[in-house]
């Protein structure tokens, strides 16, 4: 999957150690995004937790971007 042709947005708040702890993967899987930060645009999209991370119009919490980002690396069955 090529992710660079992709769009990738990272919804975050301040203290959040999910949310470190997702921007690091990231970070190390060379996944670039957008981090959007504002409590109010996280309240308009209706999460109710992050970090959320939404990927071509699929959005994903903590537990799913994990999951994700580990079946990238696994070559097909």
């Amino acid at each position: 999957m090529n992710t660079q042709a992709r769009e990738a947005t990272l919804y975050t708040l301040a203290d959040c150690a999910y949310c470190e702890m997702l921007k690091l993967r990231l970070l190390h899987e060379r996944i670039t995004y957008l981090e959007v930060d504002d409590p109010a645009v996280i309240r308009q999209k209706g999460f109710e937790t992050v970090p959320r991370l939404v990927i071509s119009g699929h959005t994903f919490s903590f537990d799913q971007a994990i999951a994700w980002l580990n079946q990238r690396g696994r070559p097909a069955s």
